[in-house]
């Protein structure tokens, strides 16, 4: 199989978002008005798949979904928007996504998550457990100083590439993940990943969401590596 036919399966849990956008961070026992409310799906997977099917790589998602809920039918109709294949996800049926209301300060980009998912089944450890990590590269992104990996290759590290403004944090290394597989996956060294994951983190958190990413990215000389 060719290295640019190879598809990338991102597992994990998949939730309704509901994004709040205020002028400022609400003070306890008062009113807030909200600017901006959008929905998306949610999700660490989710959001990586969201970014990679942005980026034009293929990509499976694995995790436990509800298609015939209100907020399940909403982010399948989203995440298949974006090219996501959802056939390997599990079906649970008589429940709600579990949900995230994000808080979203217009002044300075910070977000707060408040997260319901009730008796939601998740990914189990021991599903976990056996995944063979004795072959890993070991990638540490560390928000706005950068990202350092370690592997055969050698030991690296990488400067951040913020925006001018910060505006949506939201995900944001949810993007460096998905950045750095569309990378790797298209056979390039890791050390050249990982400035082009922190090109990309660093484009996504001077947008809202994901869609337009490929344009953001073309204004900032960024090319899309896969």
């Amino acid at each position: 199989m060719a290295v640019s036919d190879k598809r990338i399966l991102c597992v994990g849990v998949i939730c309704f978002d509901e994004l709040l956008y205020c002028e400022n961070y609400p003070v306890e026992d008062s009113v807030e008005m909200v600017v901006t409310r959008q929905l998306r799906p949610g999700g660490n997977a989710a959001n990586n798949c969201a970014v990679l099917g942005e980026l034009g790589v293929q990509c499976d998602l694995f995790g436990t979904l509800n298609n015939n809920s209100r907020s399940g039918s909403f982010v399948t109709e989203q995440l298949e928007s974006y090219g996501v294949n959802l056939k390997q996800c599990e079906i649970v049926e008589g429940k709600e996504l579990p949900m995230s209301t994000c808080i979203i300060n217009k002044r300075n980009g910070s977000r707060t998550i408040l997260h319901h998912s009730g008796d939601w089944p998740w990914v189990s450890y021991e599903a976990f457990l056996k995944i063979d990590l004795s072959q890993a590269t070991l990638v540490v992104p560390w928000g706005e100083q950068g990202a350092a990996a370690k592997s055969p290759e050698g030991v690296f590290f990488v400067p951040a590439y913020p925006p001018e403004r910060v505006l949506d944090t939201l995900g944001a290394g949810d993007t460096f993940c998905a950045a750095l597989l569309s990378a790797l996956s298209g056979g390039h060294p890791l050390q050249h990943s990982l400035h082009y994951a922190c090109q990309v983190a660093g484009a996504k958190v001077g947008m809202h969401g994901y869609r337009g990413l490929q344009g953001v990215l073309r204004e900032r000389g960024v090319r899309c590596q896969h």
